[in-house]
């Protein structure tokens, strides 16, 4: 390419309106000019978790570009919070366990005493019926009518103790169930919590090198501080093989661009060192990239052809300059 036409494509790529690393084309070429990253065909992308509150913070990252081994912390996010839930939590289920010990001792108590009056009542209950059950004939009819009144005294004094332990003992039951599910409700919001701790540190799952995401809404590098929701991609876990380039392509250009289309690509960092790629796939749809404006954008897939003496790591920015069709016209 002739340098007035680079120049003019680079030009082009500063007018009002179009975001930072957009796709975009010179009315006077042939050729599309679109940025894009270098990337592993692996990546572990690393998303905030599920915690209570629906903002967290990233507390620490491990630094970017450096290598992580499987089972390495790569990102944690501020726990403070939870840490001192779940030491509240362990206070709120040993106070219960105390309190349940106390309170079930109490019930076994009244329990023992109320077995004890119902055993009373029934040892006085049998001597009435002894003495209930000698004939009137051998009796005043004044004594044999205490005798009986006694009995059925005895009768009431009976039922009305065994009542009492019978409301003793279910109450034990009862208490004992609603302490159970007192404690298995303190225990499974600590277990919860537990796993939330274990949850905010993000481990890498194999070795690779750390890349930091891009915040979806500024499109600067998320870094130790920032505050994201759940589910916001953070890091990515990399390895550096079977390396490809994914670039975007603005949608007004859709049709300008072959889906099988060869093209150059130059690294921003060694921009003298050029190398051929291929387009593999391109997304179906376009979408919307909050930190570049209104447009949407078709992901491409560059398969890349790199020479052996260039260094690729996932991350570096690309220059990809492609053929565009001459069929069509921008509006």
């Amino acid at each position: 390419m002739r340098g007035i036409d680079r120049l003019l494509l680079l030009a082009a790529l500063m007018l009002p309106g179009t975001p930072a690393g957009a796709a975009t084309i010179s009315e006077t070429t042939d050729t599309l000019l679109i940025t894009g990253t270098v990337r592993a065909t692996y990546a572990q992308k690393l998303r905030a978790p599920r915690l209570d509150s629906w903002r967290m913070q990233i507390q620490w990252m491990a630094p970017e570009g450096s290598l992580v081994k499987a089972g390495d912390e790569v990102v944690r996010m501020d726990s403070a919070n939870l840490s001192s839930e779940i030491d509240q939590l362990e206070l709120q289920l040993r106070g219960a366990e105390q309190r349940a010990q106390k309170e079930l001792a109490e019930l076994e108590v009244a329990l023992i005493e109320a077995e004890r009056a119902r055993v009373e009542a029934d040892a006085a209950r049998a001597k009435a019926a002894i003495d209930a059950g000698v004939p009137a004939a051998h009796l005043p009819k004044i004594q044999f009518e205490r005798y009986q009144l006694d009995l059925e005294r005895a009768d009431n004094a009976l039922l009305e103790a065994s009542a009492r332990r019978d409301t003793a003992q279910s109450g034990i039951g009862k208490r004992q169930a609603e302490l159970a599910l007192e404690r298995q409700t303190l225990g499974l919001d600590l277990e919860r919590k537990r796993e939330q701790l274990i949850s905010a540190s993000l481990r890498a799952e194999r070795s690779g090198s750390v890349l930091y995401a891009s915040d979806p809404q500024t499109g600067n590098k998320l870094n130790v501080g920032a505050n994201v929701q759940f589910s916001t991609l953070v890091a990515e876990v990399t390895e550096a093989a079977d390396l490809v380039v994914v670039a975007w392509l603005n949608e007004v250009d859709g049709l300008r661009l072959a889906p099988d289309a060869a093209v150059r690509l130059t690294l921003d960092a060694q921009p003298d060192t050029p190398f051929a790629g291929q387009i593999r796939r391109r997304s179906g749809a376009a979408e919307a990239r909050e930190a570049w404006g209104a447009s949407r954008y078709f992901e491409l897939e560059i398969a890349i052809q790199p020479p052996a003496d260039l260094v690729l790591t996932p991350g570096m920015s690309v220059l990809v300059e492609a053929p565009a069709s001459a069929a069509e016209t921008r509006p």
